[in-house]
Protein backbone atom coordinates (compact mmCIF):
# COMPACT_ATOMS: atom_id res chain seq x y z
CA UNK A 1 0.00 0.00 0.00
CA UNK A 2 0.95 3.84 -0.34
CA UNK A 3 -0.57 6.44 2.05
CA UNK A 4 -0.92 10.08 1.01
CA UNK A 5 1.92 11.14 2.38
CA UNK A 6 3.98 9.11 0.06
CA UNK A 7 2.20 10.02 -2.86
CA UNK A 8 2.65 13.41 -2.15
CA UNK A 9 6.24 13.12 -1.96
CA UNK A 10 6.49 10.85 -4.82
CA UNK A 11 4.80 13.51 -6.52
CA UNK A 12 7.22 15.99 -5.43
CA UNK A 13 10.08 14.19 -5.79
CA UNK A 14 9.27 13.06 -9.78
CA UNK A 15 8.95 16.76 -10.29
CA UNK A 16 11.80 18.20 -8.50
CA UNK A 17 14.06 15.91 -10.55
CA UNK A 18 12.40 15.27 -14.12
CA UNK A 19 9.79 18.27 -14.40
CA UNK A 20 7.33 15.96 -14.97
CA UNK A 21 3.90 16.44 -12.69
CA UNK A 22 2.45 12.76 -12.38
CA UNK A 23 -1.09 12.18 -10.91
CA UNK A 24 -1.78 11.00 -7.63
CA UNK A 25 -3.02 7.50 -9.14
CA UNK A 26 0.36 7.00 -11.06
CA UNK A 27 2.70 8.07 -8.12
CA UNK A 28 0.72 5.17 -6.54
CA UNK A 29 1.93 2.75 -8.76
CA UNK A 30 5.74 4.16 -9.32
CA UNK A 31 6.00 3.85 -5.93
CA UNK A 32 4.60 0.80 -6.11
CA UNK A 33 7.05 -0.51 -8.94
CA UNK A 34 10.02 1.16 -7.58
CA UNK A 35 9.81 -1.15 -4.37
CA UNK A 36 9.52 -3.92 -6.47
CA UNK A 37 12.53 -3.35 -8.20
CA UNK A 38 14.73 -3.43 -5.01
CA UNK A 39 13.66 -6.82 -4.94
CA UNK A 40 13.38 -8.20 -8.74
CA UNK A 41 15.23 -5.58 -10.96
CA UNK A 42 13.99 -5.42 -14.37
CA UNK A 43 12.49 -3.68 -16.91
CA UNK A 44 9.21 -1.89 -15.91
CA UNK A 45 6.28 -0.30 -17.68
CA UNK A 46 4.07 2.59 -15.70
CA UNK A 47 0.88 3.74 -17.28
CA UNK A 48 -0.28 6.49 -16.39
CA UNK A 49 -4.44 6.69 -15.56
CA UNK A 50 -5.06 10.01 -14.85
CA UNK A 51 -4.34 13.87 -15.84
CA UNK A 52 -2.53 15.39 -12.93
CA UNK A 53 -5.24 18.34 -13.88
CA UNK A 54 -8.01 16.61 -12.40
CA UNK A 55 -6.45 16.29 -8.67
CA UNK A 56 -5.31 20.59 -8.40
CA UNK A 57 -5.56 20.04 -4.75
CA UNK A 58 -3.10 17.21 -4.37
CA UNK A 59 -0.33 18.34 -7.00
CA UNK A 60 -0.51 21.79 -5.69
CA UNK A 61 0.24 20.83 -1.93
CA UNK A 62 2.70 18.41 -3.80
CA UNK A 63 4.91 20.79 -6.04
CA UNK A 64 3.38 24.29 -4.86
CA UNK A 65 1.19 24.75 -8.30
CA UNK A 66 -1.63 23.07 -10.17
CA UNK A 67 -1.12 21.14 -13.55
CA UNK A 68 -2.07 23.06 -16.96
CA UNK A 69 -5.94 22.17 -17.20
CA UNK A 70 -5.44 21.13 -21.37
CA UNK A 71 -8.54 21.84 -23.46
CA UNK A 72 -9.57 18.92 -24.48
CA UNK A 73 -10.02 17.91 -20.23
CA UNK A 74 -11.53 21.25 -19.82
CA UNK A 75 -14.52 20.28 -22.25
CA UNK A 76 -15.15 16.95 -20.32
CA UNK A 77 -14.82 18.33 -17.01
CA UNK A 78 -17.33 20.60 -17.56
CA UNK A 79 -19.77 18.75 -20.33
CA UNK A 80 -22.63 16.96 -19.69
CA UNK A 81 -22.25 13.61 -18.41
CA UNK A 82 -23.46 10.76 -20.09
CA UNK A 83 -24.04 7.12 -18.84
CA UNK A 84 -25.02 4.33 -20.21
CA UNK A 85 -25.58 1.15 -18.55
CA UNK A 86 -24.41 -2.13 -20.37
CA UNK A 87 -24.21 -5.60 -19.26
CA UNK A 88 -21.71 -7.61 -17.49
CA UNK A 89 -20.37 -9.15 -20.93
CA UNK A 90 -18.20 -8.18 -23.96
CA UNK A 91 -20.85 -7.99 -26.51
CA UNK A 92 -22.55 -5.97 -24.32
CA UNK A 93 -19.77 -3.56 -24.31
CA UNK A 94 -19.30 -3.63 -27.81
CA UNK A 95 -22.91 -2.26 -28.94
CA UNK A 96 -22.37 0.04 -26.73
CA UNK A 97 -19.22 1.17 -27.95
CA UNK A 98 -20.54 1.63 -31.56
CA UNK A 99 -23.75 3.12 -30.66
CA UNK A 100 -21.38 6.30 -29.53
CA UNK A 101 -19.37 6.24 -32.00
CA UNK A 102 -19.33 9.01 -34.26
Amino acid sequence: SVDDSQTTACLSDVYQRTGYILDPHTAVAYVAACRHLRESPGPTVILATAHPAKFPEVVSKAIGQEAALPEGLARKLHGEEQITSIGPDLTSLTLALQQRAP
